[in-house]
């Protein structure tokens, strides 16, 4: 992400914290060596990141706003934490607990109290061991008393070992899933990611689950994310950053689109190949007035299907990848010509036309109703 250190937080990465997730990459924060913010030789906030991910960040400092703001890069100054915006100087490895517990000990109490609260080993744990997460802070709070052998309410340095322990011997690992693909079951993928079965999935568990989906290939991060934030208005008519499954699922819905957005991507591309291989696909035209599917029974390449009728409706541009939803003769982003320029200028004639023969029959009509010979 080449905004990383200017701290403006991407979609997904609410959602990807909650599940112990590195917020660059979306993979567990456990399969890979973790890194912390520090400035002074102090964390600065709570937040894990895997090292691979932030190792080279640098500062940024950026003007304006909305689209106009310009971002430039200041590897002398500070640097902004992607999730909660606070500047550090600083990105350091957090050690092992049993070879370095004490650098250990002062990276994770990021409160400097001089103690671990509940909080702080639950992340931790989450973080850094590959355990479910069901029940574990009830696991905890079970334990606390047999490890906080001082009962001062906290774990002191000295009472960690019988943590870690605890840890290794105890806590069951995560349990794999595997996750369905989207043009395989809309249903079974929306499902699959409505953890609470609220029968919704905000705005940031889509474009989470999206990444998670083409976990394979993390170079489809930022395409997702900005398909999903520049189709989302378009579904989302309350504004409530959520989404029904109906809604996600209906043809012509978000799913359709967001499918529509990604055909172009090889990524994308190799992936559904890959899942629906040995199964029938149907692919939709999104937003065109029409819910005629094209199917497909062969395992050709999901890039030849055209989802886009040319002009007459959104088209991704080539460039940049931002979702036009208008019938414009240029992108709205990039400025790069619509590839179906003719047939938009065609529809803009006729669109005007239409506009005109019904300017003139409106203005006709008040004429004869001033004369009283309107019928």
């Amino acid at each position: 992400c080449t905004l990383l250190g200017c701290g403006l937080m991407a979609l997904g990465q609410e959602a990807a914290e909650a599940h112990a997730e590195c917020c660059i990459c979306f993979d567990d924060l456990c399969s890979d060596q973790v890194a912390v913010f520090t400035s002074e030789e102090k964390r600065v906030c709570p937040h894990f990141f895997h090292w691979e991910c932030v190792k080279d960040m640098c500062g940024f400092v950026t003007r304006g706003y909305g689209m106009e703001m310009e971002v430039e890069e200041d590897k002398g100054g500070l640097k902004k934490c992607p999730m909660c915006r606070e500047e550090f100087r600083n990105i350091v490895q957090l050690p092992d607990p049993v070879e370095n517990p004490k650098e250990w000990f002062r990276l994770v109490d990021w409160d400097n109290s001089g103690e671990l609260t509940k909080e702080e080993v639950r992340d931790v744990i989450k973080a850094t061991c590959d355990v479910s997460e069901d029940g574990l802070m009830s696991v905890i709070s079970e334990k606390w008393l047999e490890w906080d052998e001082s009962g001062n309410g906290g774990l002191d340095e000295e009472e960690i070992p019988g943590l870690i322990k605890f840890v290794k011997e105890n806590l069951p690992k995560k349990t794999p899933q595997k996750i369905p693909h989207i043009c395989e079951d809309k249903e079974e993928w929306f499902s699959f990611w409505d953890e609470d079965n609220s029968g919704e999935l905000e705005k940031d568990e889509v474009a989470r689950a999206l990444i998670k989906t083409f976990e394979k290939d993390r170079s489809i991060v930022s395409v997702i994310q900005s398909i999903v934030g520049s189709i989302w208005p378009l579904f989302d008519d309350d504004a409530s950053l959520s989404i029904s499954k109906d809604e996600f699922t209906s043809p012509n819905g978000l799913a359709d689109t967001v499918i529509a957005s990604l055909q172009g991507d090889p990524v994308f591309a190799a992936t559904a190949k890959e899942a629906l291989e040995s199964s029938a696909i149907q692919v939709f035209k999104p937003l065109m007035g029409t819910n005629e599917a094209l199917s497909r029974t062969d395992s050709a390449d999901a890039s030849e299907v055209s989802s886009l009728e040319p002009g007459m409706g959104p088209w991704m541009c080539k460039k940049c990848t931002f979702m036009n939803t208008d019938p414009v003769p240029t992108c709205g982003v990039c400025q790069a010509e619509n590839p179906h320029l003719k047939e938009v200028q065609q529809y803009v004639r006729e669109a005007r036309i239409e506009e005109l023969i019904a300017e003139m029959r409106k203005e006709h009509h008040e004429a004869l109703e001033k004369k009283g010979l309107a019928g």
